[in-house]
């Protein structure tokens, strides 16, 4: 089959990881990329066989391009997306999608105007372990859920874009998008939200946040100054308990319950999901069958209210 054709908008940390593992299959190539630092542009450019551009219009227009992978600060994410979509490109948006609803909406609007495929990189539920685990909790695999909880707290990860109140800085939108999302996934729209967090210098440095639903309460953690890491999920029914190591790539996935033990490994990459967002641009969809629209909406409409107890408001918003 024919190689998928990326635009990288974005060459950071993040946009090496995924280069290297889906430049490994040999399913996929990197054509054209953007980065404001010219230097550091073309440096990865070079290393990845791709062919770098002096503005993010003219790398978009390349015209091998298949679709745009947006890998910005999340406060560039709307701009980016917009402007692929404007041109009629289909677009791949790291999460945190937007900085907020509104902009979400309006870009989900304007896909929808254009035709285009538009989706969210959520790759926790791409397919996975953490889908298959969704899926056992949905037909009731360990019974009526009493408790569930997810953690993403780093250790010291006070790096200047995370602390950029410009940038959409801070743990919400950085590292909290993965277990609000896991718990939305798992129980849909909550019945009330609650969140209490820490803000300094116009960034959340960490939050814990209630999902309220009938029976039970979800709870989901982030923190960007912890001293310790912890990133896991746990879930526990009347008839048995799951826990999920590395919860935001479901390294492994373990089902206790009246059957017994069963243990759900994933290889823990980007490579799941960039191929089956090319499947599905390929196939001509315009939404994502893993991450639909309403997904991304309603978590975004989760962390805004989060955002709202917590009085913070980023300097592009007011």
């Amino acid at each position: 089959m024919e190689k998928f054709h990326w635009c990288f908008i974005g060459v950071g940390g993040l946009a090496n990881k995924v280069a290297k593992q889906i430049l490994s299959t040999g399913r996929h190539e990197i054509v054209s990329c953007y980065r404001r630092n010219k230097e550091k542009n073309e440096a990865w450019a070079k290393k990845y066989g791709s062919k770098a551009y002096d503005s993010a219009i003219e790398a978009m227009k390349d015209p091998r391009v298949d679709a745009v992978y947006v890998v910005t600060p999340h406060s560039e994410h709307y701009k980016y997306a917009k402007m692929a979509l404007e041109i009629g490109k289909p677009v791949l948006v790291e999460k945190s999608f937007t900085a907020n609803t509104k902009q979400a909406e309006e870009l989900i609007a304007l896909a929808k105007e254009k035709k285009l495929y538009l989706s969210e990189a959520m790759w926790t539920f791409f397919p996975s372990p953490m889908r298959d685990t969704m899926e056992l909790i949905h037909k009731g695999e360990i019974g009526k859920i009493k408790t569930a909880s997810a953690y993403f707290d780093v250790y010291n990860k006070i790096v200047s874009r995370v602390v950029d109140p410009a940038r959409a800085g801070g743990a919400l939108l950085d590292l909290g998008v993965y277990p609000v999302t896991i718990m939305y996934k798992m129980f849909g729209k909550p019945k009330a939200i609650k969140c209490d967090g820490i803000v300094k210098g116009g960034v959340d440095y960490e939050e814990k946040i209630e999902m309220v639903y009938d029976d039970f309460s979800a709870f989901a953690f982030a923190r960007i100054n912890s001293i310790f890491y912890i990133n896991k999920a746990d879930f526990a029914g009347e008839n048995g308990t799951i826990h999920v190591t590395e919860a935001h790539k479901a390294k492994r996935v373990v089902i206790k319950n009246e059957n017994g033990k069963k243990v759900l490994k994933g290889p823990g990459t980007y490579v799941s999901e960039f191929d089956t967002v090319a499947e599905e641009i390929r196939a001509g969809k315009t939404e994502s069958e893993y991450i639909p629209f309403e997904a991304t909406l309603d978590v975004m409409a989760i962390m805004d209210e989060c955002r709202k107890q917590m009085n913070l408001v980023y300097p592009f918003e007011k």
